[in-house]
């Protein structure tokens, strides 16, 4: 220790440029940490939605999720499998090992789906991978409404106007919409009278 403290002395330039180089090293370490103040601990998951909106719970399970949970069972690494089955939606989770590969997994799962498609009647739905997101993704839900608006009219607005603006948004994954009677682009109408688009997403009949 002496030895260093009198070569720290009789260097003093070297020191110092030493002593530089490690402080803009840990600045620069510090900018660029891979670790997160929350740590991430999502498990490597893949999620398989259904849309069926002409179903309830019990054929929903029936015809859907119990066809998927069937498919996905035995994929190589998988530890659980999860499902919720609602009014018009079919969602599966297919939970694997950590040290499986996201990727990988949602390759597998992609194959299986490929099959089960065929299983399940087209008008009940297709099977979709949800997107690639963790636990820590932010889920923003809101309803669109408005006196004197039918289904039909309040789906085209929510489609053309807000749907349209939010995928515009950076940093949106995906975005699902339930509900309402679709239809074409016609600009919408509410009793009769004409509804105009407005830049705060508030048309007004008139």
């Amino acid at each position: 220790m002496d030895r260093l403290l009198r070569l720290s002395l009789q260097y003093r330039f070297f020191t110092l440029v030493a002593v530089l180089l490690v402080v803009v090293g840990g600045l620069w370490s510090l900018r660029h940490l891979t670790i997160d103040a929350v740590p991430d601990l999502t498990p490597v998951q893949v999620q398989v939605l259904t849309r069926s909106p002409a179903l309830g719970p019990v054929e929903v399970e029936q015809f859907v999720t119990f066809p998927i949970e069937t498919s996905l069972s035995g994929l190589p690494g998988l530890r659980e499998l999860r499902s919720v089955s609602r009014y018009g939606l079919s969602a599966v989770t297919a939970i694997f090992e950590d040290s499986m590969d996201i990727y990988r997994a949602r390759q597998l799962v992609s194959e299986r789906l490929t099959r089960v498609t065929e299983r399940i009647p087209p008008e009940y739905g297709r099977p979709m991978m949800g997107p690639l997101t963790t636990g820590l993704g932010e889920v923003y839900q809101f309803t669109l409404r408005g006196p004197g608006y039918n289904a039909m009219a309040l789906r085209t607005i929510l489609e053309w106007d807000v749907g349209m603006r939010l995928r515009a948004v950076p940093g949106v994954v995906e975005q699902r919409r339930g509900s309402g009677d679709r239809r074409g682009r016609p600009d919408a109408h509410c009793g009769g009278s004409r509804v105009w688009r407005s830049a705060d997403f508030r048309p007004r009949c008139g």
